[in-house]
């Protein structure tokens, strides 16, 4: 006879260990958007920023530079670094203006 205790702290572990995968991936998406992020003056880049579940900037431009008014970076450069993670599994809309 196998007899198995119920562990208490079993889903505080696996929610602390998906909570560190997230993070560990949100800081990976933000590093990569900051670097496919055309610079002029920094703050596009810098304006990257993760809100508990959305990664947002809210620089006024940001829109237009993900169009591709900058020389600096494709258009939809945002879509694209995104869509080139394996952690990102879109069922809609990947980018969206608040």
């Amino acid at each position: 006879m196998i007899k198995i205790k119920k562990n208490l702290n079993f889903k505080k572990e696996i929610d602390e260990q998906a909570n560190l995968a997230k993070d560990i991936i949100v800081k990976k998406l933000i590093k990569d958007l900051k670097e496919e992020t055309p610079v002029d003056s920094g703050a596009a880049r810098d304006g990257w920023k993760y809100t508990g579940t959305s990664i947002i900037n809210k620089i006024p431009y940001i829109d237009d530079l993900n169009r591709g008014t900058s020389k600096q970076a494709p258009s939809y450069f945002i879509e694209k670094t995104l869509l080139k993670s394996l952690a990102v599994k879109p069922n809609g809309v990947i980018v969206s203006n608040l």
